[in-house]
């Protein structure tokens, strides 16, 4: 993705699109990285159809199931008022990966359930650099005694002291905020080398829903929608690739900007559109058939409910598999040239 890709330079000349993007707005994106410097830059699809399966199947993968969104919305209204929680852990617990988590979180956000209050870290680790002697022999008595207590509730590994903030200001009685400001402070002047880690989303209740159920059945339908228009979006490159006239103009027609013919685009400068025909998917082979009832037969937790087993079947990794270590089992992306909902049948069919 063009975030993530690391590239900030002027001067670049040339972006090859290998397979299909995700969506036009990641593709406007992506060519959006060559020619900043106002020279001429070539910008290539090396389109296939046969991506669209894969792009498919992982938009499909990242829907999670009813019992998911049911098992975090529960979770995070019975927290209190105020609360905190680890996208990670939380995402683990109910097999979600974590930008599906912060997307449900998000959601929740926007129905004015719970207001996001910042994130914050709930792990330091530290290396001292001076004797606990010559950090505390700077501070007036009451200070230093503050400090040794918190040196004192430190878990000491090889080389890394590490500190459960919370723990630590539960068992003190003190502000974390305090506490952190201490650890800060020692960073500052030398006498500690920091790295905070076990990032924290906070948020405070702003409205109980008066059903939970209804509120979680909202959510299942935004996350469909959300599937719908992912698909489409996939869809909309896929006619992009193969389209006639000015691609510039088309581009710029998506985003709502009008404008006439670039005059250097592929079709503008003569190359005509090529249509991208679509291959028959292949099936589920009797054998594979039988190695997948094989497979459920083994009862494993991380693929009971079948948009699980699905995910699975078509390569797609979630916590619960990657914790069971299921990604080295054989059958880990064996119907991965299947499209997703072929895959989410057929396991119906099977289970009947």
């Amino acid at each position: 993705i063009a975030f993530g890709m690391g590239v900030d330079k002027a001067n670049i000349r040339y972006v090859y699109h290998y397979n299909l993007p995700k969506g036009l707005e990641s593709y406007s994106q992506e060519i959006g990285r060559a020619g900043r410097d106002g020279q001429p830059s070539l910008c290539e699809i090396f389109a296939c159809a046969a991506d669209v399966t894969v792009l498919e199947n992982f938009v499909y993968g990242d829907t999670p199931t009813p019992e998911a969104i049911t098992g975090v919305v529960h979770e995070v209204l019975g927290l209190g008022e105020v609360f905190d929680v680890s996208v990670d852990e939380l995402g683990n617990r109910h097999d979600v990966r974590p930008l599906v988590v912060k997307t449900l979180l998000t959601y929740l956000e926007l129905k004015g359930t719970i207001a996001a209050t910042g994130p914050f870290y709930s792990e330091y680790k530290f290396q001292p650099q001076r004797s606990s002697a010559e950090i505390l022999g700077k501070f007036d008595p009451q200070r230093a005694q503050f400090l040794r207590n918190i040196f004192q509730h430190a878990r000491k590994a090889k080389i890394w002291f590490s500190l459960d903030v919370d723990e630590v200001s539960r068992r003190l009685q003190e502000p974390r905020s305090r506490i952190v400001a201490a650890i800060g402070y020692l960073e500052e002047t030398g006498d500690l080398v920091v790295q905070a880690a076990g990032v924290r989303q906070g948020y405070r209740l702003l409205e109980r829903p008066s059903s939970v159920d209804e509120l979680c059945k909202l959510l299942v339908r935004r996350f469909q929608q959300r599937e719908k228009v992912d698909i489409e979006r996939i869809e909309r490159v896929v006619e992009f690739a193969q389209a006639p006239g000015c691609l510039t103009r088309r581009l710029l027609d998506y985003f709502g900007e009008a404008r006439g013919e670039c005059g250097h685009c592929g079709r503008c400068e003569g190359h005509p559109p090529l249509p991208l025909p679509r291959e028959v998917p292949p099936t589920v082979r009797p054998t594979q058939s039988s190695e997948i009832q094989q497979l459920r037969a083994e009862n494993h937790g991380a693929l009971q409910h079948p948009r699980q087993l699905a995910r699975f079947l078509c390569g797609i990794a979630s916590p619960a598999a990657t914790r069971a270590n299921l990604r080295k089992h054989p059958l880990f992306g064996a119907l991965e040239l299947i499209p997703f909902a072929q895959v989410l049948e057929f396991i119906g069919t099977q289970a009947k």
